[in-house]
């Protein structure tokens, strides 16, 4: 009898073992995969990966794809920010906020978690930001982006931004014609002379 129940119990604590095993092997692997499925473009200058993932990521919080329309995913609002802040014309007042501010909230997410921003959780990132956006060195931070954002909404697909002309259908917009050439888009056009 004594056996049997040895045996009895072994088993009913192998099977709980194994239960709880599989059970977070889907949450183990969709850990995993997370970053691997964050499209990250051949130059990321003057990020860090992490940085990288981690403006994706915030991107993400601040215009999720809700269905409504697209997020900042689908509009690739991360190339814009890569963009805007790698135009040499671009204010570096402002370049250099939107980069403090982004290692810092880097930061503050490893002293408060224990882990990057973009590893967390989706809950632990909303959380974060929600909290974030009532200190007073990200309030700035955050309208910028949503600004950078909602800016990727206009922007001609030609720069890597909009593709397949996303936002303007979402908002109804529509462009002046004709389009820019390769020869017409920002900031080559600066380079051109102009006839007067």
């Amino acid at each position: 009898m004594d056996n049997e129940w040895t045996n009895s119990r072994r088993n009913f604590v192998k099977t709980l073992i194994l239960s709880g095993v599989s059970l977070q092997l889907p949450w183990i692997q969709s850990c995993s995969q997370k970053v691997q499925d964050i499209p990250v473009p051949d130059n990321i200058e003057p990020l860090s990966l992490n940085s990288f993932l981690t403006i994706y990521s915030v991107m993400d919080i601040l215009f999720p794809d809700d269905g409504n329309g697209p997020g900042a995913k689908q509009l690739k609002s991360d190339h814009y920010f890569l963009w805007t802040v790698n135009d040499p014309n671009f204010d570096p007042d402002t370049r250099s906020f939107l980069l403090n501010k982004l290692e810092k909230l880097n930061k503050e997410s490893l002293r408060i978690y224990g882990d990057n921003f973009h590893d967390l959780s989706r809950a632990q990132q909303e959380d974060y930001i929600a909290e974030l956006s009532e200190t007073d060195w990200s309030k700035g931070w955050l309208s910028r982006l949503l600004t950078l954002i909602f800016e990727s909404l206009f922007v001609d697909p030609q720069y890597n931004v909009n593709p397949d002309t996303i936002g303007w259908k979402w908002l109804n917009h529509f462009p002046g014609y004709p389009r820019p050439t390769t020869q017409q888009l920002y900031p080559t056009i600066l380079n051109k002379k102009h006839e007067v």
